[in-house]
């Protein structure tokens, strides 16, 4: 098969990203309680997107907190070395991640690389200027991540497209 065929699909944290963003948020910001969901996630009580959200709801910082936390946060030296041999190949990479999208396209957008597609949970503020909530636009029917690798992974290949995954977290399981 031509090597045109390809899509990689890439893991973020821990992955692009040298350490876990949502986990780093937490140590920093998050309010009694997140442990807990981390806990009952790990035990296999609930599953991620439901972690997730809990855990979105207990940080407390602001805009400018975030941004100012995100800018602290490092890729992996040797990704840019390899985007640029996929991109020579003409294999399109997408950020495909049960993690942030603001902290995704902000992390990387520090190191010129914000023109990836990006699968992620989505970040948004509420009325309080110091609470977020999460929205996890691409879930599926059946799968309790926030981001449903199998799905994203099932499109790819429903379009003639033979997919490479690089991942090292919990949902990456499914497509792996």
């Amino acid at each position: 098969m031509a090597v045109g065929n390809w899509t990689v699909l890439c893991d973020f944290d821990g992955t692009i990203s040298v350490e876990d963003v949502i986990d780093s948020l937490l140590v920093r910001f998050g309010e009694p309680g997140w442990e807990t969901l981390e806990r009952d996630w790990r035990a296999g009580r609930i599953g991620s997107r439901e972690c997730l959200r809990g855990q979105i709801r207990l940080l407390q910082m602001r805009r400018e907190e975030l941004d100012a936390h995100l800018a602290e946060l490092w890729i992996d030296p040797a990704f840019p070395a390899f985007h640029a041999a996929l991109r020579a190949q003409g294999i399109p990479l997408r950020v495909v991640s049960d993690g942030l999208d603001y902290a995704i396209h902000s992390i990387l957008a520090r190191f010129g690389m914000d023109e990836f597609d990006v699968v992620a949970n989505a970040l948004k503020p509420t009325a309080d200027p110091k609470h977020w909530r999460l929205e996890s636009p691409f879930s599926a029917d059946g799968c309790a991540s926030g981001t449903c690798k199998c799905a994203i992974a099932r499109m790819a290949r429903e379009q003639g497209r033979r997919t490479l995954l690089i991942g090292d977290g919990v949902s990456d399981f499914c497509v792996a």
